[in-house]
């Protein structure tokens, strides 16, 4: 059953779901944004972006209440799980690219996107490949002058959260952590 979002005295407001990495990925992923600055030029919405793993976003009535129970009860049954990350790779769309690290054993975060698809957008057979964006949507022109093996970084951390942001009209802001389960049922 797909939840009903919308409601008529709501405004519609955009929620990201997803796994926020330690301060150590997030600042080095920042310099390798400004490494693809000085080399083909990012948008301000590139070289703003945090590091992030994307895991849903969800465009629902205004009511941070129901959207962190959704994601609480949706997730009740997970317990932390290690990330690898793993070098660079990359995406391509059509005419842009999208340059990203790899994250080793992706299965408990496509687990976690599962869970949310199935609560937020009816959807079972959803999948995705999880990973942390450096640059996305860069033209082709710019995109072929960039070599991912020059982004080769490795790093583990322990997911033991997610997190839910909120759009605020020019960033997002936090609106709640939901922690996950330390140790798997007996």
């Amino acid at each position: 059953m797909q939840l009903n979002m919308f409601e008529e005295d709501r405004a519609v407001v955009r929620y990201a779901i997803l796994i926020s990495p330690p301060a150590a990925v997030k600042k080095v992923v920042a310099g390798f944004k400004q490494q693809v600055h000085e080399a083909v030029g990012l948008d301000d919405m590139n070289l703003r972006s945090l590091a992030h793993i994307s895991l849903c976003r969800v465009n629902a009535a205004d009511d941070d209440a129901f959207i962190i129970k959704t994601v609480t009860e949706a997730v009740a049954n997970m317990c932390c799980f290690d990330i690898e990350i793993n070098g660079a790779d990359s995406f391509t769309h059509g005419k842009t690219g999208t340059l990203y690290l790899r994250i080793e054993r992706p299965e408990p975060v496509q687990i976690l996107f599962a869970l949310l698809s199935r609560v937020f957008r009816g959807s079972r057979n959803a999948s995705i490949t999880p990973h942390l964006t450096i640059a996305r949507a860069l033209p082709v022109h710019k995109f072929r002058q960039i070599d991912p093996s020059v982004f080769d970084y490795r790093y583990a951390f322990v997911c033991d959260r997610i997190t839910i942001l909120k759009w605020a009209g020019e960033k997002y802001t936090l609106i709640h952590e939901v922690p996950l389960k330390n140790h798997p049922p007996a």
